[in-house]
């Protein structure tokens, strides 16, 4: 064979061969799925028609009203989360929960912390309360979500929430304005602040 046959030959050849390779190439896919995961997630903040303060006619012990609002936004549902609604005594030395069990909630003096039988006298309504005010409570939450009492071994008496099927809505605790019988007493109860602290909690289960 003459050599510029040969050389024509491989030329073909060595075309042939490339042109299989881009075939090949082209007929071929590689995926790749890309995707990135959203944790369950919770947000709880104050509202601004809340109102924290208020002041006690020492007459009576009633006030001009007291309400608590709390917004709450999720992507995840009752499996995910469980609310609990509990309230304590600043400084007190007892870790009694502030809600009695009874639908009220009792206020202590924050420079004259009560005692727990002070604290233990007012859940009875009794008349040795000193330093304790209780008020009618009202915790009502935005449909379709419901709020019961409960009894948590952590908080005590405190308020369960239940999302239901709703991702986005409040709760709101109101007070009542006139105190439970016998828990106001004006010689008992000394001048100052009374408070009671109040904490909605998103435990992820």
């Amino acid at each position: 064979m003459k050599k510029s046959k040969i050389l024509k030959t491989l030329s073909i050849l060595t075309l042939l061969a490339f042109c299989a390779g881009r075939s090949y190439a082209d007929g071929t896919q590689i995926t790749q799925t890309l995707s990135a995961t959203i944790q369950p997630s919770v947000s709880v903040t104050k509202s601004a028609a809340s109102v924290e303060t208020g002041e006690i006619d020492p007459e009576n012990g009633s006030h001009a009203g007291i309400v608590s609002v709390f917004n709450i936004s999720t992507n995840g549902n009752d499996s995910n989360y469980d609310f609990f609604l509990s309230a304590t005594f600043p400084n007190a030395a007892s870790m009694i929960s502030a809600y009695d069990g009874f639908g009220n909630i009792m206020f202590g003096n924050v420079a004259y912390p009560p005692t727990e039988l002070a604290i233990q006298d007012a859940i009875i309504h009794g008349t040795y309360n000193k330093n304790v005010i209780s008020y009618p409570v009202t915790v009502t939450a935005e449909s379709p979500m419901t709020v019961t009492t409960y009894t948590h071994p952590n908080y005590s008496n405190c308020y369960r929430l239940k999302l239901n099927s709703s991702q986005e809505g409040s709760l709101t605790h109101t007070v009542g304005t006139t105190p439970v019988t016998n828990t106001y007493i004006l010689s008992q109860d000394a001048a100052g602040t009374y408070q009671a602290t109040i904490t909605l909690t998103a435990v992820a289960k």
